[in-house]
């Protein structure tokens, strides 16, 4: 990401969406604007700077979502179902050698 990205990164509300049949991932997006994520059974959305916290190991996974970090929208239940998926998807982020842009 050049500079100008960078910043939108941080301004922009980011989003990731994963499709899960069975404990396994068939699909998956990510993107910025709260307004353009797809439909989906619960959706976590905030700063990207803050999705770069838990990818790095800043943050753990989960105090964020209950400390108001990431907007929750959608079901709760289908969100705390999927907490195991959730952060195998942030395990799999940290595997990856890139500049998150902090």
């Amino acid at each position: 990401c050049d500079r100008r990205q960078r910043q939108m990164c941080i301004e922009t509300a980011f989003w990731f969406y994963v499709d899960v049949k069975d404990n396994v991932c068939v699909d998956h997006k990510c993107g910025f604007g709260e307004d353009t994520a797809p439909d989906a059974s619960f959706t976590v959305i905030g700063p990207y700077e803050n999705f770069a916290k838990v990818i790095t190991g800043e943050w753990d996974s989960k105090t964020p979502l209950v400390k108001g970090k990431f907007k929750l929208k959608g079901n709760l239940l289908a969100a705390v179902a999927h907490l195991g998926v959730y952060q195998s998807l942030i395990d799999s982020k940290k595997a990856v050698d890139w500049d998150y842009g902090m």
